[in-house]
């Protein structure tokens, strides 16, 4: 990082970001490099993650919490975890993916696309 004249913190305590961005002077950074990044620039709280955080999340989109895409019968959304990014249905809605994905998805192991066309 390159600090310039007007800047308040050393490389160590002023937010890279803030610095990448030429926002002088720059904030001070909350955590020792290399997560030294202000409160308006959060870093994914994961320990060993150094992305962004995703919009007003705490996490970045790697390590982000998802639930199931799915609505129960009720129209609520599903609480269910999801099986992975790739197939973010939980195992009671995995048959929806076919309705609601027009792209090819790899079955979870131990369920064949004939056991998923029974559900």
């Amino acid at each position: 990082l390159t600090l310039g004249d007007d800047e308040l913190y050393c490389c160590q305590h002023a937010c890279r970001v803030c610095v990448s961005n030429n926002l002088t002077p720059a904030r001070p950074a909350e955590e020792d490099p290399p997560k030294n990044v202000c409160e308006l620039h959060p870093m994914c709280l994961e320990p060993s993650c150094l992305e962004m955080c995703e919009g007003s999340n705490e996490y970045c989109a790697s390590h982000m919490v998802t639930t199931c895409s799915a609505t129960t019968k009720k129209g609520k959304p599903c609480k269910g975890n999801p099986i992975s990014r790739a197939i973010p249905f939980c195992r009671d809605h995995l048959h929806l993916r076919k309705r609601v994905m027009e792209t090819d998805l790899l079955v979870p192991a131990g369920l064949d696309e004939d056991d998923e066309e029974k559900q």
